[in-house]
């Protein structure tokens, strides 16, 4: 999925101190929401501060960082991550040790399943009842089933 090692948020943040800080914004919950968009690996967090500071991560389809930028006034006048970035980052780091982004990729599994299927009225008559999506528990495999509940 993301690539964020460590030497994203420590070596691109503006300096020491600003990564300490947002370590501590990390560390103390400051982060109210992330979300990720579906169609595309962009991440959007918000940030409290002294008010809330919108942070906007983009990933390429490879999974590897391209760029960030906040609404902070210390991000537009700095090159780096500031606080707010360095927070969100951790944060996505976090997560993704953590197995947080499981449903995220549930749900593109499926999406990405679904896309094969012919148009036709039977499959959307077929679809349209609430379904979900389990992965397949041996171990080394990774398949997804497809349960329809009627």
């Amino acid at each position: 999925m993301f690539q964020i090692p460590d030497s994203l948020i420590v070596n691109f943040s503006i300096s020491r101190q600003v990564y300490r800080q947002g370590l501590n914004y990390f560390s103390t919950g400051k982060i109210k929401s992330v979300r990720i968009q579906e169609d595309k690996p962009i991440i959007y967090g918000v940030v409290r501060d002294s008010q809330d500071y919108n942070v906007r991560i983009v990933f390429g389809e490879d999974g590897v960082f391209q760029s960030a930028e906040c609404t902070c006034p210390v991000s537009s006048h700095y090159s780096g991550h500031c606080k707010h970035i360095v927070a969100v980052l951790l944060h996505l780091k976090w997560l993704k040790e953590n197995n947080g982004f499981r449903s995220f990729e549930e749900k593109k599994a499926a999406r990405e399943f679904f896309r094969y299927f012919p148009s036709s009225s039977s499959v959307i008559r077929t679809m349209s009842a609430p379904f979900c999506l389990y992965e397949s528990g041996r171990t080394g495999h990774m398949s997804y089933v497809i349960s329809v509940n009627s």
